[in-house]
């Protein structure tokens, strides 16, 4: 059974041969996917041996499945040019980034490319921005008290040119009119409020975004 951020990732997932989860800890996002046919076969991968051995723990009751572990650095270990999808979920924006970077090469040539940051994702989406990586959907989802963006990008060589608006929340999700984005711009109005408040300002930029992201959502209704 996946939690509801995994289950997200999960159905932005469209059908295809082989996916690689990077840093997928126990490997329950390639067996659901496996085990409900949308990809034919799961490469896990992992830079620590640890969670390496507890993703194939829980693939012992599943030997017909077609899955491969390694032990790698994001892509750095595996020099195949087969991959159809690549999921970098539950990590923090200087860990997406560096996985990325070091392989940025290879992640142009895949048609789909699922992260799910932890921290900064506006950070995350000004460097997917600045390297051609056109977003295609977003979704959100709120787990427990925690918010989790997700974000499908493939590679474009035209650059999207992504406004301050839809670098701090998202494109498709800005227009997609999700009650619990609606939420979520709330939640980020509280935050934002107690920082000019601890700074002595009246207002600021993002708060003004919000406002009119906010108006947007109740005009789409």
């Amino acid at each position: 059974m996946l939690n509801k951020r995994l289950k997200a990732i999960s159905e932005l997932v469209k059908p295809c041969d082989i996916l690689f989860d990077v840093g997928s800890d126990h490997g329950f996002l390639p067996l659901n996917l496996l085990i409900n046919k949308k990809i034919n076969k799961a490469i896990i991968g992992e830079i620590n041996e640890g969670p390496l051995e507890q993703a194939k723990k829980n693939f012992l009751r599943y030997p017909n499945l077609d899955v491969e572990f390694i032990l790698s650095d994001g892509l750095k270990s595996y020099n195949n040019n087969n991959l159809d999808t690549v999921v970098i979920a539950g990590m923090g924006f200087e860990t997406i980034q560096h996985i990325m970077t070091q392989d940025l090469e290879k992640f142009k040539k895949i048609p789909q490319i699922i992260l799910q940051s932890n921290t900064k994702i506006e950070n995350l989406r000004r460097f997917l921005n600045d390297h051609s990586f056109m977003i295609i959907d977003e979704d959100i989802v709120k787990d427990r008290k925690y918010y989790y963006p997700i974000i499908k990008v493939c590679f474009n060589d035209l650059k999207q040119n992504l406004s301050d608006a839809e670098i701090l929340f998202g494109p498709i999700l800005i227009n997609k009119n999700q009650s619990v984005f609606s939420d979520y711009l709330l939640f980020c109005m509280k935050v934002e409020e107690k920082i000019i408040i601890a700074q002595n300002k009246e207002s600021s930029e993002r708060i003004q975004i919000i406002n009119n992201l906010l108006d947007l959502n109740e005009n789409l209704d």
